[in-house]
């Protein structure tokens, strides 16, 4: 189950990244309106903030809300504190893109949605798997925030099972090492599988350097 919650939790704030990411991307280099690069820089500003200083600010509002112990308490967090990573990736990569493919889509008469998903997104292939790869291991063994704000089993992750075989006297060290083993394979998964395109797309930033 927790690492059902730990796929879940983390294959949503990778999604939700990645697509806020490409987003605001093109939201801040590419449209032209007066607020455009605040706004960036603001987003941008995230990056220097640390992800546990906000646990007991966050505590107190999702203790408000109703939100503790909900998916949304872990997922709000990863994708707010992922995303300034991600659009700065993501920016990056997009500025190698040629205006003119965007302008001669719109003379061929695409709107804006076609040209953000269909024109610009199959061109960031290695953006997206770098924003992918960080954001994925970035949460993946994160323990302080599920700690602080999950207190049933519903929703705890993976990191949670190491403590299930902690004992006050004794730990059953044999199922603390396989239990370690399955919370690594995942994240070594993601890395083999995506590597390749990481790999591409510094090499295509080097040529074109």
């Amino acid at each position: 189950m927790y690492l059902k919650n730990s796929i879940l939790i983390n294959g949503l704030a990778v999604v939700l990244v990645i697509l806020v990411s490409i987003m605001a991307a093109f939201a801040t280099r590419r449209m032209h309106w007066k607020m455009s690069g605040l706004v960036k820089t603001l987003l941008l500003m995230g990056m220097m903030i640390p992800i546990h200083a906000t646990l007991l600010p966050n505590y107190k509002i999702y203790s408000q809300l109703g939100m503790t112990d909900t998916i949304w308490a872990l997922l709000i967090p990863y994708v707010a504190f992922s995303l300034p990573q991600g659009l700065f990736l993501t920016t990056s990569f997009m500025e190698s893109i040629p205006v003119e493919l965007e302008e001669a889509a719109v003379m061929d008469g695409c709107g804006i949605y076609r040209i953000v998903f269909q024109i610009i997104t199959p061109m960031l292939k290695s953006s997206i798997a770098t924003v992918a790869i960080m954001t994925f291991l970035n949460n993946w063994n994160e323990f302080m925030m599920a700690s602080t704000y999950l207190s049933s089993p519903k929703w705890k992750t993976l990191p949670f099972s190491v403590l299930e075989f902690t004992g006050e006297y004794s730990s059953n060290y044999a199922v603390q090492f396989a239990v370690m083993a399955l919370t690594a394979a995942p994240a070594v998964i993601v890395y083999v599988v995506l590597n390749k395109h990481i790999t591409k797309g510094v090499a295509m930033g080097a040529v074109k350097g």
